[in-house]
């Protein structure tokens, strides 16, 4: 019996930890008893479809900030991880196409005008939402960087410089002083903390 428990508490805490593959597997299951093999796998790949569209159309999204010992990760649940001040560091976990692009900069435009204290500096991990060029989601950060220049916010977009550079000159679009390519999140991090030193000591 206490191997039968075992096994079942293992069960369990793998359903818990990956809900994202343990609910297409049992909706397969239950769909090849139900209604046969070939109708079941036949419903469980338009499932699949429906949830990689979801996916690309509204991936989630994380702000990032850093913990006590300086190292960046995903803030929530009480975990230790602050906002950097002055500084909105977000994560888009899809690529960027044409389907998804507007909803990407409405989300960004949305967040910094809802947070209480409005960021001087947006982030992006650009590793994770940049990784084809689409001249549609280089015109539309053409247009998010106008657009937060507005709100006197300067957008940053950390990693994948060389091919964003590359992409950005080919199509003639962005390169300019007010959009920041850098390599990755610690460097975006640290020129922003050189340029607001900068811009102090002038004032002062």
């Amino acid at each position: 019996m206490r191997l039968v428990a075992a096994g079942h508490s293992r069960h369990l805490g793998f359903a818990r930890r990956n809900a994202q593959a343990f609910r297409p597997a049992l909706f397969t299951f239950l769909s090849v008893l139900l209604v046969g093999v070939i109708s079941g796998i036949g419903l469980a790949v338009l499932l699949g479809l429906m949830q990689f569209l979801r996916t690309v159309f509204r991936p989630t999204e994380q702000l990032l900030g850093v913990n006590d010992e300086g190292m960046i990760h995903s803030m929530g649940n009480n975990n230790g991880v602050k906002a950097v001040p002055g500084v909105m560091m977000y994560r888009f976990n899809s690529p960027l196409t044409y389907f998804n692009v507007a909803y990407f900069k409405r989300r960004i435009l949305n967040l910094v005008d809802g947070t209480p204290f409005q960021p001087r500096w947006v982030v992006v991990d650009a590793v994770a939402s940049f990784t084809h060029a689409d001249i549609s989601v280089l015109a539309a950060i053409d247009e998010l960087k106008r657009d937060l220049l507005q709100r006197n916010v300067k957008l940053v977009l950390a990693g994948r410089r060389t091919e964003l550079t590359r992409w950005f000159r080919i199509n003639r679009l962005g390169r300019d002083k007010e959009l920041i390519l850098v390599p990755d999140l610690y460097l975006a991090l640290k020129l922003i903390q050189s340029k607001e030193q900068a811009e102090a000591a002038t004032v002062g």
